[in-house]
């Protein structure tokens, strides 16, 4: 059946009007023109394109109504290309040769990925998380890691909302419909100033902290991790006195247990690496845990990448 697209107008188009037309118009649109084109068929196009018939016609026919152009001639064996229709198509096959290209260079200058981080974690963390997902799962390099100081709970939040794109996060937080793996389970011990009584124990058990008070930084950072740990706690016969402090830069965590001798907080070993003035002693018996996870959408791009950093974790524990 031949189409007749209705006289065109005298008058020129303005760039803006030729541009307009263009808004609707997707690239798989062009890129099936360029096919039905070089097929000469619709029929034969839709076969190789792999989609219905009726639909790769309609495809043609709105592109011919937005462009206001004739672009092919049709007749019982398949279509023809117009004058316009073959000057659209020249046009057409640079432009998509220059998206590819473009591609091709932007993807070698690597893509940034978004990390949640939780409060309080080693610096060592960011490190390994760089060694492990220094290439993007679409193949291209990742430039750098843009990490983001985020409560725990919150993470989860961002990553259903794709807001970020991996998460690392204190455990218990709900990861359901999220690829998890844990990539800290540390003893919690005793860090306290190197002046302390305590300090010149080898270790320490639950009756020696029931006169201690206890450093303690805002619960909403790790709401599920905090009320845990406090019923831990409280099983073990220590209910302590919570010292409240709002910031947890290391210089005020430092100053504060320096500066006091009933107070302690409650850390994994490393936590205090490099600073002389504090020491960690071990609990003697049944030490609560800290455990930190790497958790990123199910279905997202990272999803295998997490399970594998999970895999190898439960190799090497």
């Amino acid at each position: 059946m031949l189409w007749h697209m209705g006289e065109a107008s005298t008058a020129p188009a303005s760039p803006d009007d030729l541009l307009s037309r263009l808004d609707r118009i997707e690239v798989r649109h062009l890129r099936y023109f360029v096919r039905v084109a070089r097929k000469e068929s619709i029929t034969a196009a839709a076969d190789e394109l792999r989609v219905a018939q009726p639909n790769l016609s309609a495809v043609i026919r709105r592109l011919e109504q937005r462009l206001g152009l004739q672009l092919f001639i049709r007749h019982p064996r398949g279509v023809e290309l117009t004058a316009q229709g073959e000057l659209f198509l020249a046009g057409v096959e640079r432009l998509l040769r220059g998206l590819t290209r473009l591609q091709a260079e932007v993807s070698t200058t690597g893509t940034a990925v978004r990390v949640g981080l939780c409060s309080g974690l080693h610096p060592t963390v960011l490190q390994e998380l760089e060694q492990q997902f220094c290439t993007h799962p679409d193949g291209t390099a990742v430039t750098a890691l843009e990490p983001r100081s985020v409560p725990s709970a919150q993470q989860i939040s961002l990553l259903r909302r794709g807001d970020l794109d991996l998460g690392v996060v204190r455990l218990p937080v709900d990861v359901t419909g999220l690829a998890t793996a844990i990539i800290r389970d540390a003893d919690l011990g005793v860090v306290l100033g190197a002046t302390h009584p305590l300090a010149a124990h080898d270790s320490v058990d639950w009756h020696d902290l029931r006169s201690q008070r206890l450093l303690w930084f805002d619960t909403h950072r790790a709401p599920g991790f905090a009320a845990r740990l406090l019923d831990d706690l409280i099983a073990r016969g220590w209910d302590p006195e919570l010292h409240r402090v709002e910031s947890d830069h290391r210089p005020v965590f430092t100053h504060l247990l320096r500066s006091n001798d009933d107070l302690v907080a409650l850390r994994p070993r490393c936590a205090i690496e490099g600073e002389p003035s504090l020491v960690w002693r071990p609990i003697a018996s049944m030490a609560p845990h800290e455990r930190i996870a790497v958790v990123a959408p199910a279905g997202g791009i990272f999803a295998e990448l997490v399970h594998a950093l999970g895999s190898a974790s439960t190799q090497h524990a």
